[in-house]
């Protein structure tokens, strides 16, 4: 959520333009729409773990693999 400070200031909050997830999360909870909000989350939060799971994926591959020398 560290470009929310940024996106709000600096390139606005303009509908299927600059929007992003955490200022879509911001103006549905500002409209009330608490559905809508726990939807974009749910979002943030499967990114997040998805991508957190393939970096440790990767992670544990590239040190299970034996190193190969170059010649």
């Amino acid at each position: 959520m560290g470009e929310f400070g940024a996106t709000a200031m600096i390139a606005g909050n303009i509908a299927g333009r600059t929007r992003t997830l955490p200022l879509a999360v911001y103006s549905a909870v500002a409209a009330g729409d608490d559905a809508a909000a726990r939807e974009c989350v749910v979002v943030i939060v499967v990114v997040s773990f998805v991508a957190l799971g393939l970096l440790n994926y990767f992670l544990a591959r590239e040190k299970r693999a034996p190193r190969r020398t170059r010649r």
